[in-house]
C-alpha cells in the first residue's frame, strides 16, 4: 500500500494551505472518495480558519510596516525640532553652561588633550640598503595619533646643526642623500595632540 507524501516541512504558509486545499478538492473530485472521507468537512473548516489566520498575520505585518514608517517620520521631525530648540537656547543663554544645563540641555564634553608624548626609546641606526642611506628604527609609543620627527647631523660634539629628515607615522625610516661611508647621528621626537615630546638619545651609523 502506497503511503501519502505530505511535504509540509519548510514550506511557506501559503504552500501548506494550498496542499490542504488541493487534497480537499481532490476528495470531492475522486469518485471513490467522494462522501466517504469522514473528516472532509473538518478539513474544509480547518482550511478556512488557516486562510483567515494567515490573512490576519499579513494584515498585521502591513500595519506594523506602516506604523514603523510613521514612527521614523515622527522621530525625524522630533530630532529636527530638538536641534532647533537647542540652538535657540544656546543663542539666548549666550552659551552659559549653567543656564544651558538649567534649560535641560546636556553639554558636550571638552576634548581632553593628553600631555606631550614621552621620549622615544630604543633608537637604533644602521647602514641602509642603498648608497648614501641610513635606516633608523625606534620603539613604538603606545598613544593614538602619534607622528615621529627624525633629525640628523654629522657631528656628535654639539657644534653641528640638526637637519630635518621628515615626519613619519611608522616607527622607522630611511634617511637618504647622505655621504657614503660618513658617520652620522640621528634623534627622534614624538608629536601628539599636545605638541612634541623630548628628543631621544642620539644613535649613530655610517651611511651605506
Amino acid at each position: 500500500m502506497k503511503q501519502p507524501k505530505l511535504a509540509f516541512k519548510d514550506k511557506p504558509i501559503t504552500d501548506q494551505i494550498e496542499l490542504a486545499r488541493r487534497l480537499c478538492a481532490g476528495i470531492t473530485a475522486e469518485a471513490s472518495c467522494a462522501g466517504k472521507v469522514a473528516c472532509h468537512a473538518e478539513l474544509e473548516a480547518a482550511i478556512a480558519e488557516a486562510e483567515a489566520a494567515a490573512l490576519a498575520v499579513e494584515t498585521a505585518r502591513q500595519e506594523w510596516r506602516t506604523a514603523v514608517t510613521r514612527r521614523n517620520e515622527v522621530l525625524r521631525t522630533l530630532r529636527q525640532k530638538t536641534r532647533r530648540a537647542a540652538q535657540e537656547v544656546t543663542i539666548i543663554t549666550g552659551g552659559d553652561a549653567a543656564k544651558m544645563l538649567g534649560a535641560g540641555l546636556e553639554l558636550a564634553r571638552s576634548k581632553t588633550i593628553i600631555g606631550t608624548p614621552p621620549q622615544p626609546e630604543g633608537v637604533r641606526a644602521e647602514a641602509g640598503g642603498h648608497t648614501g642611506t641610513v635606516k633608523v628604527v625606534w620603539n613604538r609609543i603606545a598613544l593614538r595619533k602619534i607622528v615621529y620627527q627624525v633629525q640628523w647631523r654629522d657631528r656628535i660634539d654639539g657644534t653641528g646643526e640638526w637637519q630635518d629628515a621628515g615626519l613619519f607615522t611608522r616607527r622607522q625610516c630611511v634617511v637618504a642623500g647622505l655621504e657614503s661611508g660618513r658617520q652620522y647621528w640621528f634623534r627622534v621626537s614624538a608629536h601628539g595632540a599636545a605638541g612634541p615630546g623630548p628628543w631621544s638619545q642620539p644613535a649613530g651609523a655610517r651611511a651605506a
